[in-house]
């Protein structure tokens, strides 16, 4: 039984590090950066982006379900996210062709999703909520919106084409946040922060870019002022960063 345990134990921790390295490192403009912080070994959470032709194609979302069958979901969703979005299709084709081969491969799961694309050089956005919690826009000197979820999650049924219809705005100095639930449920000093109560924090948490933002809001649960039982990712796009990151 030792054994069994110390190969599992192994397995669990290749197919961690193999989940870890599916995530892209920080844009070293400062336009776009991402984290999950797992409950457990593997995480259902996941976030991808790449730069495609000048612009940055970006997605963030939730497999429902933990464990490994939750992991291999995240990972085929994020090859196929990868391989449209090479092709320069736009959000409504992206998300239809992936949730048509989410259907076909049969699975009892699900996967809410938010994707788009951000133009570094206007801070134009066009982006596509499936499913997925809202995506919160804080302007610099204006009041947060929330884009809430524009369809159900990739999986269950086939889209209808013309249904998809994703929002567009323009970043400016502000910034997007795209978070699981496992950030807005989180605890604040015993309290559930909610969407609300996370623009509210990533407002006043300093930052030039989008790395720096994404940091001091992530190190909140290092120093114990969040707490989660879930997993916790979050995805920031700044539309004018400050600064590049060293």
């Amino acid at each position: 039984m030792m054994v069994s345990d110390s190969l599992l134990a192994r397995d669990l921790e290749q197919a961690r590090q193999a989940q870890d390295a599916l995530m892209p490192n920080d844009d070293p403009a400062g336009h776009i950066a991402g984290m999950v912080i797992p409950a457990r070994n593997l995480s259902g959470d996941f976030f991808d982006h790449m730069e495609i032709n000048g612009r940055i194609a970006f997605c963030q979302g939730d497999v429902s379900g933990k464990g490994i069958a939750a992991s291999l979901m995240m990972a085929r969703t994020v090859a196929l996210f990868r391989q449209l979005a090479r092709q320069g299709l736009d959000c409504p084709q992206i998300v239809n062709h992936m949730n048509a081969e989410l259907i076909d491969a049969g699975s009892d799961r699900f996967v809410s999703l938010i994707i788009g694309w951000l133009d570094p050089t206007s801070g134009n956005v066009q982006t596509l909520n499936c499913g997925h919690g809202p995506a919160v826009f804080c302007p610099s000197h204006e009041p947060h919106v929330m884009f809430p979820a524009q369809t159900i999650p990739l999986g269950i049924k086939p889209f209808d084409l013309g249904d998809l219809r994703p929002i567009e705005l323009t970043l400016g100095d502000g910034y997007l946040y795209l978070a699981t639930d496992g950030i807005t449920e989180a605890k604040w000093r015993e309290r559930e922060l909610g969407v609300n109560g996370f623009a509210a924090l990533a407002t006043k948490i300093p930052g030039r870019n989008a790395a720096e933002k994404l940091h001091r809001i992530m190190d909140q649960f290092e120093q114990g002022n969040l707490t989660t039982h879930d997993d916790a990712t979050l995805l920031v796009l700044a539309g004018q960063p400050c600064a590049s990151i060293a």
